[in-house]
């Protein structure tokens, strides 16, 4: 009789065990496409913006008015530099920012000249870079997202199927 309790108890907790990993799977798997679906939203959402901007867009010469080295991580990551961009726009107007530059830029004192495109509308909304390389990092954005939305389900059901 022990041996036969002993049995019904080990197969309950396989049992139990593979529901727990099948829900945890599946929780991922939405959690996955979940996030495809925001990436993909946000992708195109940038796009029509870059649009917009293409229609109404003006270039400036802007230079990096301070610079300030980031703390390095104890993981060794960190210790990058930040700038303040500034600019003045076609109306008389200066407009900053403050970022860390692109790993090509060569920018990265104060007095470095950047190239600014901004939206003649709302010159707070600008791009150090050219407006190729924001559509084309919105491709790979969009790119991501089919990536999510298509990978997440085909991979569940070919992992589903060999389990089952």
């Amino acid at each position: 009789m022990s041996t036969q309790c002993s049995a019904r108890r080990l197969t309950r907790r396989r049992q139990l065990g593979v529901v727990v990993t099948w829900t945890v799977f599946t929780a991922m798997a939405v959690g996955m496409f979940t996030v495809g679906i925001v990436t993909l939203f946000w992708g195109v959402h940038r796009i029509n913006d870059l649009g917009d901007l293409a229609d109404h867009q003006a270039r400036a010469r802007g230079e990096i008015v301070a610079a300030h080295k980031l703390p390095s991580e104890p993981q060794g990551t960190g210790g990058g530099t930040e700038v303040t961009i500034g600019f003045r726009s076609a109306d008389g107007s200066f407009h900053t920012t403050t970022q860390t530059p692109q790993l090509w830029s060569h920018a990265r004192h104060i007095g470095d000249k950047v190239d600014i495109v901004y939206d003649q509308r709302n010159p707070d909304s600008f791009y150090t870079t050219s407006l190729g390389v924001e559509r084309f990092r919105n491709i790979l954005i969009l790119l991501l997202a089919a990536t999510m939305l298509i990978g997440t389900p085909v991979a569940y059901i070919i992992y589903a199927r060999e389990a089952l």
